[in-house]
């Protein structure tokens, strides 16, 4: 074998290596971009319970349910960064009813409306009081995937 068809041969093998390694990098990110896809109902709803929590917190202090998410807000400005579903969209704050004897916040899910069916398009609703609302808002969890991804 000629110096030249070494070269070329090695060439050829590092090349190889090369391709597979940054497959296995494409396919690794493309898992993970995957996983964190998976996760954003969940993800969502501890925000939803989180913003429940809150809205505790106000009647708490102002002996009052908040009518909207901007009362929330005004009232806990830090809200603000995080009152959003992983989809980047506000909360639906539907406000208390004495009738029903709870207040609901709710994201629509990843297609922003209404209904929605699947793990990412379909509505997430917690309710407020928290307390009084435990197996409603434990229900609501259950059945999102819940987080298992790994740290890199």
């Amino acid at each position: 074998m000629t110096r030249f068809n070494k070269v070329r041969t090695l060439a050829f093998i590092c090349g190889v290596i090369v391709l597979l390694a940054a497959g296995i990098i494409l396919w690794e990110r493309h898992l993970w971009s995957k996983e964190v896809e998976e996760m954003k109902p969940y993800l969502t709803y501890t925000r939803l319970i989180g913003a429940a929590k809150d809205c505790d917190e106000y009647w708490n202090v102002r002996h009052t349910w908040p009518n909207s998410l901007t009362e929330l807000r005004e009232f806990r400005p830090d809200l603000s960064e995080w009152a959003v579903d992983m989809w980047g969209r506000d909360f639906i704050l539907v406000p208390y009813e004495e009738s029903l004897g709870y207040g609901r916040i709710i994201s629509y899910g990843r297609d922003g409306t209404p209904g929605g069916s699947g793990a990412a398009d379909q509505d997430i609703e917690v309710r407020f009081p928290v307390e009084a609302s435990t197996n409603w808002n434990k229900n609501a969890g259950q059945r999102l995937k819940r987080s298992d991804l790994r740290i890199q």
